[in-house]
C-alpha cells in the first residue's frame, strides 16, 4: 500500500509548475523527489502524439436538442465494454483519502461546489493505441483527484480558478502532472504515458500565451526542503 502523501505531491506539482513556465529543463533535486523529477525530465523529452476525440479513452453519449418538441435526440450512445481491472492498491488508496465519487456522468469533473467527484462509468474507458482502458480511467480519476485537493477547506486551491484564466490554467497542470506522479507509483511504468504530455503541453502552450506569466511564475510558493 502507497504511503504517498497527497498534500506533498500537490506542492512538489506547484513547484514543478515554475520550473516548466519558466523553459527550465533541469528540475532542481532539492525540492522534487527524484522519482518526481524524472518524471518531469521525460515528458519534457516526450515525443507529443497527434490525437482524435478518442485520445483519452472515454466514451461519450453524443445528443443533439430539437425542436417541436423541445427534447435531446440521442445520435449515438456511448459503448459499455463492462468493467475494468480493477488496480487494488490504487483503489485502496483513493478509498482512503475520503473523496466522494460517483460514477454516473457523461464527463469527468471535480464539482466544487458539491464536493464531489464526478465519473463516467468505468465500461466506457476503452483501449487507445497509447494507454489500456485501465490506465484511461485511473489517470482520468487521479487527475480529478488532484483538483479535489484544492478545495478551500483542504489546500485552497481554487478559489480564484472560476475568474482567472490563468490561475485555471496552472490547476490543471497541476492536476495532470499529479496524475502523472500517482500513475507511476501504482503502475511503475518507466515511461509516462503520452496523455500526460499531450495535456501539459495544451495547457502550458495556453499559458505562455499570457504577457504576466513571469509574474506569476516568480509569485508561486516553493515547497520546504
Amino acid at each position: 500500500m502507497s504511503k504517498i502523501d497527497l498534500n506533498a505531491l500537490c506542492l512538489h506539482s506547484l513547484t514543478a509548475v515554475t520550473y516548466l513556465l519558466n523553459g527550465e529543463r533541469g528540475v532542481s533535486q532539492a525540492v522534487i523527489p527524484i522519482r518526481f523529477r524524472q518524471i518531469i525530465e521525460k515528458l519534457l523529452t516526450q515525443p507529443v502524439p497527434h490525437y482524435d476525440p478518442d485520445f483519452w479513452g472515454i466514451g461519450r453519449t453524443r445528443m443533439r436538442l430539437i425542436d417541436n418538441p423541445p427534447r435531446w435526440e440521442v445520435l449515438s450512445r456511448a459503448v459499455d465494454f463492462g468493467p475494468i481491472r480493477r488496480n487494488e492498491d490504487a483503489d485502496q488508496f483513493v478509498a482512503k483519502t475520503g473523496a466522494v465519487i460517483r460514477h454516473d456522468g457523461e464527463q469527468p469533473e471535480y464539482d466544487a461546489n458539491q464536493d464531489i467527484i464526478v465519473m463516467p462509468p468505468d465500461g466506457l474507458f476503452f483501449d487507445t493505441p497509447n494507454m489500456t482502458r485501465e490506465q484511461a480511467y485511473y489517470r482520468t480519476l487521479f487527475h480529478e483527484l488532484i483538483h479535489w485537493t484544492g478545495a478551500a477547506h483542504r489546500l485552497d486551491r481554487l478559489s480564484e480558478c472560476f475568474s482567472d484564466p490563468i490561475t485555471q490554467r496552472i490547476e490543471e497542470v497541476i492536476a495532470e502532472l499529479g496524475a502523472a506522479f500517482l500513475m507511476h507509483e501504482f503502475w511503475q511504468s518507466h515511461e509516462p504515458i503520452p496523455a500526460h504530455a499531450v495535456y501539459i503541453q495544451r495547457e502550458m502552450s495556453l499559458l505562455r500565451s499570457h504577457t504576466i506569466l513571469p509574474i506569476i511564475t516568480r509569485e508561486l510558493p516553493l515547497p520546504s526542503r
